[in-house]
């Protein structure tokens, strides 16, 4: 769900019930397992335990900034917007199956790729969800043009997707609940800066 999602874990020092885990995406579950075994290596090799109460804390308020990540986009002039990279085809299918889980069908996607990307895998690893894209670029001269990438997702889908020259006039132009922003990293830490009021993330 949108608070994240919650497992049970087995450790050498016993089962770990009830984790919260507060990033999204059901592979986070797998990366928490990741995160739980390194710390018992870490206890195993040089004695540093941690607490169960920090490890829950810190699986709970983990965050990861353009990964998944839901924002309030008031400051945009949007609702809730949702930023993932999702910038090779590894990504896009992992953005697609964590919308999926979420329930999102059709949903809004800000969409900016960068030049020497796979954008017609990564549309293809999208397109099951019969996103609604807003394509934009970057201010960046590897940045490909929104035409050209609504190009490309006619010929995937042979649906039609408007274009904005900038990420703001796109979250503009976009109407859903989240707002997802993805394909490319630059996007989505452009949008992040004109969400949050960061200048260095905007720039």
């Amino acid at each position: 769900g949108w608070d994240g999602i919650v497992v049970d874990a087995r450790t050498p020092d016993g089962e770990l019930r009830d984790l919260r885990i507060g990033l999204l995406g059901a592979h986070q579950a797998h990366n928490a397992a990741v995160a739980l075994a390194l710390l018992d290596a870490i206890a195993e090799r040089w004695g540093i335990r941690v607490g169960e109460d920090a490890m829950r804390r810190g699986l709970r308020d983990a965050r990861w900034p353009g990964r998944l990540e839901l924002l309030d986009g008031a400051r945009a002039g949007a609702g809730r917007v949702l930023l993932d990279g999702a910038h090779n085809p590894a990504g896009a299918e992992a953005l697609a199956r964590a919308l999926a889980d979420l329930g999102l069908h059709r949903p809004t996607v800000v969409f900016g790729a960068m030049r020497g990307k796979r954008v017609h895998a990564i549309l293809r690893a999208l397109a099951p969800l019969e996103p609604r894209f807003v394509f934009t670029r970057v201010d960046d001269p590897n940045a490909r043009e929104p035409g050209e990438l609504a190009r490309a997702w006619r010929r995937i889908s042979g649906r039609e997707a408007p274009t904005a020259p900038t990420p703001a006039q796109a979250l503009a132009v976009a109407d859903g609940d989240p707002i997802v922003v993805a394909g490319s990293l630059y996007l989505v830490g452009e949008v992040r800066g004109i969400i949050t009021g960061s200048a260095e993330e905007a720039a």
